[in-house]
C-alpha cells in the first residue's frame, strides 16, 4: 500500500509541476514561435518562411495540442510502469525525471522546427540524434521551472535556448533552415562513416 501511495504522490507532483507549464505554453505558443524566429534570425541572419499571422497562430495552437496528446499518452504509460514498480523508489523516480527532461526538450526545441513547418515526428528524430544533449537541456529547463518566480522567466529563456541548441548542436545538413538538402549519395556516405 505505501508503494501505491508513493506512485500517486509522484503522479500528483508530476501533474502539478507541469500544469502551469502546459497552460502557459498553449497560450504563449504563437508568441514563442515569433521569439524563436527572431532568435534564429539573430543567430543565422536568416528567417523561417513567411506566414500570415492568423495561419501561424492556428498552426502553433494545433501543434501544442499534438504535443499535449503525446505528453499525456506517454505520461500515462510511465504512471502505469511507476505503479507496477512502486516497490522501489528508484525506478519511478528515474522514469519521471527522464520523461520530464525529454518533455521539456520536445517542448522548447520544437519552436524552430515548427517555424519551418516540419512534422512532429521529425522533431523527435532530431532530438534522438543527440539524446544526452537533448536530455541535459530538457533537465535544466525542468529544474528551473520548478523554482517559484524563476519559472515565469524560464519560458522565453528556454525558447531562445532551444532555438540556439537546434541551430548550433542538433541540426544537420538538410534539416530545416539549412540551404541544402542531402542527396541519397550523401546520406549513404554519412551512414557509412558512422559505422
Amino acid at each position: 500500500m505505501p508503494g501505491l501511495l508513493h506512485s500517486w504522490c509522484c503522479f500528483f507532483f508530476l501533474v502539478y509541476g507541469y500544469l502551469f507549464a502546459v497552460i502557459t505554453n498553449i497560450i504563449a505558443a504563437p508568441f514563442n514561435g515569433i521569439l524563436a524566429e527572431k532568435v534564429e534570425e539573430l543567430l543565422t541572419g536568416k528567417t523561417p518562411p513567411a506566414e500570415p499571422l492568423l495561419q501561424m497562430i492556428w498552426r502553433t495552437l494545433g501543434r501544442e495540442l499534438r504535443k499535449l496528446g503525446y505528453f499525456i499518452f506517454w505520461g500515462l504509460i510511465i504512471l502505469l510502469v511507476a505503479t507496477v514498480t512502486s516497490w522501489t523508489i528508484i525506478i519511478p523516480a528515474v522514469l519521471t525525471a527522464v520523461w520530464g527532461a525529454w518533455s521539456m526538450a520536445i517542448q522548447y526545441v520544437d519552436y524552430p522546427l515548427d517555424n519551418h513547418q516540419r512534422p512532429f515526428d521529425e522533431l523527435k528524430s532530431v532530438l534522438r540524434r543527440r539524446k544526452l544533449t537533448s536530455l541535459t537541456f530538457g533537465g535544466t529547463v525542468m529544474l528551473a521551472k520548478m523554482v517559484p518566480i524563476l519559472n515565469i522567466f524560464v519560458m522565453p529563456a528556454a525558447v531562445a535556448g532551444g532555438t540556439a541548441l537546434w541551430i548550433e548542436r542538433l541540426r544537420q545538413e538538410g534539416d530545416p533552415g539549412t540551404d541544402s538538402f542531402p542527396t541519397q549519395q550523401q546520406s549513404n556516405s554519412s551512414s557509412k562513416s558512422i559505422t
